[in-house]
């Protein structure tokens, strides 16, 4: 995967871009990140399929500055009011997990079939 850093209309995203998916059509979910933790907590993805999390802190009052995913070895900062793209396109059925740097809020995306 790159990362890639655009700006459009003066806002600036930050996306991991997974070229195979460049074409594919996927599955965008948008998820925020305040003073609660992550909204929604539990997101759904078809295994095999592409999709595209879309991440926004909107507050400061929050420990999740950043987002990790440890079993794709994905770990991104996440700029106040500014999207952070990441798309996946998850082989197995299952779970996957995802938390703020200090494992302290967390969130889980369902694989299924």
């Amino acid at each position: 995967m790159k990362t890639m850093i655009f700006a459009v209309l003066g806002l600036l995203a930050v996306c991991v871009v997974n070229p195979e998916m460049a074409l594919a059509e996927v599955n965008e979910i948008r998820i925020t990140v305040n003073e609660k933790g992550f909204t929604p907590t539990l997101i759904e993805v078809a295994k095999g399929k592409p999709a595209r999390l879309v991440f926004t802190r909107t507050t400061d009052k929050t420990c999740a500055t950043k987002v990790i995913i440890p079993s794709l070895e994905i770990s991104e900062d996440l700029p106040l009011n500014k999207p952070v793209v990441i798309e996946i396109k998850p082989e197995q059925s299952g779970e996957i997990g995802f938390a703020c740097s200090m494992d302290m809020l967390k969130g889980k995306i369902g694989v299924t079939e």
